[in-house]
């Protein structure tokens, strides 16, 4: 057998002693840190996707900002009744006919749906067929008012004007 001299046995020992004390930690923190650099890296990503994604939604809102207003004039944040009362004067004038008595509720409920219903009483006068032309311009119109009930009482001999009692439901949010 061959006699190693005592610096080579005693250099292999440092060299071990060195790899499992210095080097060997050394390389841990670096594969965690590592690890931790993929895990931002991965993070980072998926942040940049979602803002991605958020700037294609706000491109996509301002697109349809216009039907966005057309649904905030359907539903309004408030019931407001003088606006409300002018919308069924205003459309008992385009139908010709008479618009005689509003009585508005003075109290709204609030619906299934989450929404607030503020109930108008309407006592109108008119023909017929500008009954009709009224019932259009409300179905047509962007609020959300629902017609309950219509009661009318027919007119007399010789007279062609009806008398026309209108229940109807307007809803708010």
């Amino acid at each position: 057998m061959k006699n190693y001299p005592p610096f080579i046995i005693i250099l292999s020992i440092l060299s071990l002693l060195m790899f499992f004390f210095l080097i060997s930690p050394k390389y841990e923190d670096w594969n965690s840190f590592k690890l931790e650099i993929s895990k931002k890296e991965t993070e980072l990503g998926f942040q940049g996707a979602y803002l991605a994604k958020l700037r294609e939604v706000s491109v996509e809102l301002k697109q349809n900002q216009e039907s966005f207003l057309k649904i905030e004039s359907a539903l309004p944040q408030e019931a407001s009744l003088p606006e409300l009362l002018n919308f069924f004067q205003k459309a008992a004038s385009q139908s010709g006919i008479v618009l005689r008595a509003i009585s508005p509720s003075t109290n709204s409920s609030v619906g299934g749906s989450g929404t607030k219903e503020t109930k108008v009483n309407l006592i109108l006068d008119g023909k017929y067929s500008d009954f009709k032309d009224f019932l259009a311009i409300i179905e047509k119109s962007a609020r959300l008012i629902e017609v309950e009930n219509i009661y009318f009482n027919s007119p007399g001999e010789g007279a062609e004007t009806f008398t026309f009692n209108i229940a109807t439901k307007v809803h708010s949010y």
